[in-house]
């Protein structure tokens, strides 16, 4: 139906470290590489839009610039990071967010991700110059964030478990990263909730 999907390997099955599919710089471990710029436009003309994160550790879907920090654990990083881009997304269809089931596991259409920005000796990654604008011309947006799990309590800890750090968000940042962020925010649905 000319949908367009991003969606890491879904299957509880296997394991993997780093399981992704993203539109835009960085990735797994990408943040000691500096800054990252560049207009990130996607048009899905012949349908929908579905961002659908795996169900194995460290898996997500996002349009923007980010990922995974590549080292949660080491706090002497002495990086000045700016990401700038601005993100439009425009679905002739419904869009669909899911955040998957398990650690780290999200789906975001925004610059950032987990911890992206974080130990890097207090110097806040800066998110400048990047508006987001979606469109979902027919059909609804849905965004599901995963099921609840008491175990998401655990922010903060680095230790974390199953179930935990998920999220689905239109937007700039993710969990527990350091942010000075600039930029609007416009969601339309023409047609539909």
């Amino acid at each position: 139906d000319g949908r367009l999907t991003l969606a890491p390997n879904r299957s509880a099955s296997i394991s993997s470290a780093n399981n992704y599919s993203q539109i835009g710089h960085g990735g797994a471990g990408d943040t000691a590489n500096g800054n990252m710029a560049g207009d990130i436009d996607v048009v899905a003309q012949g349908g929908g839009l579905t961002l659908q994160a795996g169900n194995s550790n460290n898996s997500w879907a996002q349009i923007g610039h980010g990922g995974i920090h590549p080292d949660v654990n080491n706090a002497n990083l002495d990086i000045e990071q700016t990401i700038q881009g601005n993100i439009t997304v425009d679905a002739n269809g419904p869009i669909d967010m899911d955040a998957g089931e398990r650690t780290y596991s999200y789906s975001q259409i925004g610059h950032g991700g987990y911890r992206f920005g974080s130990n890097v000796n207090d110097n806040p990654t800066e998110i400048i110059n990047s508006d987001i604008s979606v469109i979902a011309r027919t059909g609804d947006l849905t965004m599901d964030g995963g099921p609840f799990s008491a175990r998401s309590a655990n922010a903060g800890n680095d230790n974390l478990r199953a179930g935990d750090a998920r999220w689905t968000m239109i937007g700039h940042g993710g969990w527990d990263g350091e942010y000075n962020v600039d930029a609007d925010i416009d969601v339309e649905v023409t047609e539909g909730n």
